[in-house]
């Protein structure tokens, strides 16, 4: 067994911080060997994916009236309210994030776990014990790993809006100049890898605390899928907006959660409710279906 002598659970279960720790507490006792918690990056993966993708899907197929309001319109005096994916788009790009989850994804999440669980990877003790869970540690190290993936992703995003490897690469994901929240995953596969290492490294190079891997694994998932999602909701911040004119504008807004690296490189455009009915270029709404083979490494085809 497991079994800590962490002194935590008679805290303040009450906080955020204090449930996150006496959940945790609780799941590792609950463990036959500290080995099993290797399975917590795809746990953590599938659970994020699940909820994002299923409320935000459930909003696309119901259409409902109140929800019009929060929706990111863009030239609305020309074009009325912003057109809801089809089914059929919907379907579309779900098998694209699927296939890209069947073939990379889950095999290396797996190749982790396995490599994990015969003694191969052996992290270490200070990663995995209760003990070691701090309010102050998880959330610096939280803010640590967000800031990482905003200068990694967006040196690699401007990169790949390089003509000869947006071309290659990256067109695919624009092929959605209207996006949905399944758009999250319209990567090819280089570009699913190198998106993935932002979020792997600074746990792993700095020996954080599992947990603050599996929330930043979360948290990421999460609020791209919002970004992605069309949908701007008042009282979250305004990153949903901030993406969606990436797809709109094209050469704006290349960071993962933040402004602050648009705005240090003069990227940045606010996407505001007047400047979106403002635009010049008013593009109407076009179901895109690009080839699932195009994703893989190893083809170019962009056709549909």
């Amino acid at each position: 067994s497991t079994q800590s002598t962490w002194g935590i659970r008679s805290g303040l279960v009450g906080t955020p911080m204090g449930l996150l720790r006496f959940l945790y507490g609780t799941l590792y006792d609950a463990l036959p060997s500290e080995r099993w918690l290797a399975f917590g990056p795809l746990a953590a993966t599938i659970l994020a994916e699940v909820f994002v993708n299923g409320i935000f899907t459930f909003f696309d197929l119901a259409q409902f009236e109140w929800m019009a309001p929060y929706r990111l319109d863009y030239c609305s005096d020309r074009l009325g309210h912003r057109k809801y994916p089809t089914q059929s788009e919907i379907v579309h790009a779900a098998k694209i994030y699927l296939w890209s989850f069947l073939r990379l994804i889950l095999p290396i999440n797996f190749l982790v776990i396995y490599l994990t669980l015969n003694g191969t990877i052996v992290p270490p003790p200070s990663t995995l014990s209760p003990d070691s869970l701090s309010d102050l540690g998880f959330l610096r190290d939280f803010c640590i790993c967000v800031a990482f993936q905003d200068v990694w992703n967006y040196t690699f995003h401007r990169i790949m809006h390089l003509p000869m490897f947006y071309q290659r690469f990256h067109r695919l994901h624009h092929e959605y100049t209207y996006t949905f929240v399944w758009v999250n995953h319209a990567f090819h596969d280089l570009e699913i890898i190198l998106y993935g290492v932002s979020v792997v490294i600074p746990p792993v190079a700095l020996q954080m605390h599992c947990s603050v891997a599996w929330a930043v694994t979360c948290f990421t998932i999460i609020h791209t899928g919002y970004q992605h999602s069309g949908y701007q909701f008042p009282w979250l911040p305004h990153s949903s907006a901030f993406h969606d004119a990436h797809h709109y504008v094209n050469h704006c807004n290349f960071s993962a959660h933040t402004p602050y690296m648009d705005m240090m490189f003069g990227t940045y455009v606010e996407n505001g409710d007047r400047m979106r009915d403002g635009y010049d270029h008013a593009f109407t709404y076009k179901p895109a279906y690009p080839r699932l083979k195009s994703f893989a490494i190893g083809w170019t085809s962009l056709s549909k």
